[in-house]
């Protein structure tokens, strides 16, 4: 029973309640889902809005970017302000500032990173998150999912590079552990990170970007493309932007380390072998630090020279392609 005795604390706490300042969360929605942060720069929630699903792990909380300083260390993003589409982040012993553009896509959060405060760092992480599917997991492009559902942080600029953080396997003893606990397994818990190295050939920070897609699995391949081409990514234009989708890779396919000097030599051992397809590995054509950006040292004109490498071998009536 309220008596005018409980009144008076009753009043006090909704008077104390009323003036404490409550933890804000900042929400980015578009492209099928929406992104939660805390005011600590902490991913609090991915939310795909077909069928309400979560999208992270959220069971060890860890910060959405972290900045290297010129000694090694790496700095986590410890404060968070929304400002129209842009997302401000503060970090943890340094002075430097991050500033990130976000902006919805049909299919997907496009996230580009717009300027750098303070002292430039040595290396940057600007979106990482621990995803909560991960029975398979693409290194290249950073990405996690399982029979019904996707997370993928996308590069969707030359000096992005995709990284996989954490063990991308489970060992058997992990496993063993688990079922002897009564979880039944174990799946890897790893953090899909866009990253960028400034001293990796000269790139800079600003314009760095990356695609946040979060869909269904079957969805994912058309949602990737679109994301692709609508980066402008090389390549993207062309409707089989995955070898795998390409009528010619459904037979034979040489997968290869070579350079435009190779180009002639390439030819000949696909003919003596009977081959319709040379596909150049990752490490063939990509510069370090960037998932799209041309190795010099085996294409001295960049981009010129492998679309000329491409050029010489679909002459031959070789299929050329990359893996990325």
């Amino acid at each position: 029973m309220i008596t005018p005795r409980t009144l008076l604390p009753l009043a006090s706490l909704l008077v104390l309640q009323a003036v404490l300042p409550t933890r804000a969360e900042l929400t980015f929605t578009g492209g099928g889902m929406a992104l939660r942060l805390s005011e600590r720069a902490v991913p609090l929630s991915l939310r795909l809005t077909a069928d309400g699903t979560e999208g992270l792990d959220v069971r060890k909380p860890e910060p959405l970017a972290e900045v290297q300083s010129a000694d090694g260390v790496w700095h986590a993003a410890d404060r968070a302000r929304k400002r129209g589409g842009a997302l401000e982040l503060g970090f943890g012993g340094v002075d430097t500032t991050l500033t990130l553009a976000v902006e919805p896509g049909a299919e997907w959060l496009a996230v580009r990173v717009a300027a750098v405060g303070g002292t430039r760092p040595r290396a940057l992480r600007f979106l990482a998150l621990n995803t909560a599917f991960s029975q398979q997991v693409g290194e290249r492009l950073a990405v996690g999912w399982d029979s019904a559902h996707t997370v993928c942080v996308l590069p969707t600029s030359p000096q992005t590079a995709a990284r996989i953080l954490g063990p991308a396997r489970v060992t058997l003893e992990e496993t063993v552990a688990a079922v002897n606990r009564g979880e039944g397994g174990v799946l890897p818990r790893v953090r899909l990170t866009a990253a960028v190295e400034e001293e990796a050939g000269g790139a800079r920070f600003e314009g760095a970007s990356a695609a946040l897609i979060a869909c269904g699995t079957p969805a994912f391949p058309a949602a990737a493309r679109a994301a692709a081409r609508a980066a402008g990514l090389p390549g993207a234009a062309d409707a089989s932007l995955y070898a795998r989708d390409a009528e010619a890779a459904r037979g034979s396919a040489l997968i290869v380390r070579a350079g435009l000097r190779d180009a002639d030599r390439l030819v000949r051992l696909c003919g003596a072998l009977g081959v319709r397809q040379a596909v150049l590995s990752a490490d063939a054509w990509c510069a370090p630090g960037g998932a799209y950006a041309v190795d010099t040292r085996a294409f001295p004109k960049g981009e010129e020279d492998l679309r000329a490498f491409a050029g010489q071998l679909r002459a031959a009536g070789i299929v050329p392609g990359v893996q990325l």
